[in-house]
């Protein structure tokens, strides 16, 4: 996962993000879990683009462009 660092992903907003207060998590276009910041103006369902900043297990974590 640590390849993907720097990559931008269109994400399925899925679900509240489990590795920090106030996230969202959603699954990449090739099917990787990303969490990323919530912006107050996300909803699930939403297709949202993210920059994937770093790692953590089996989860990209990332910031809302």
């Amino acid at each position: 996962l640590s390849k993907m660092k720097g990559r931008i992903f269109k994400v399925l907003c899925e679900d509240k993000g489990r590795l920090k207060d106030n996230s969202l998590c959603g699954r990449a276009d090739n099917n990787i879990m990303v969490e990323f910041e919530d912006n107050g103006k996300i909803k699930f369902g939403d297709f949202v683009n993210i920059e994937i900043t770093d790692s953590k297990g089996y989860v990209c974590l990332g910031k809302v462009i």
